[in-house]
């Protein structure tokens, strides 16, 4: 039996509860051409109108370049600075 890859999907209550509490955030996925395994999703429900980096295949799931994609934000010590 092989290990999963990604993360299941989220019911799509829960998606619906923690967009509606500000949990969770969504937007549209950009993939970086010159680096398919870095991602950054523009996000309006923060302050400032936001982008948020994706950094890994994992951080994108199975999303692909145009995806509307809902997203969790890492405690902002496991932030990473922007290279």
């Amino acid at each position: 039996q092989s290990a999963r890859r990604y993360d299941a999907p989220l019911p799509m209550s829960e998606i619906t509860r923690g967009l509606q509490s500000g949990e969770l955030h969504q937007g549209k996925l950009r993939v970086n051409r010159y680096n398919p395994n870095r991602g950054a999703v523009g996000v309006h429900s923060l302050p400032g109108h936001a982008e948020v980096m994706l950094c890994g295949r994992h951080a994108m799931n199975r999303a692909l370049e145009g995806d509307t994609v809902v997203l969790k934000l890492l405690p902002q010590n496991e932030w990473g600075a922007r290279e």
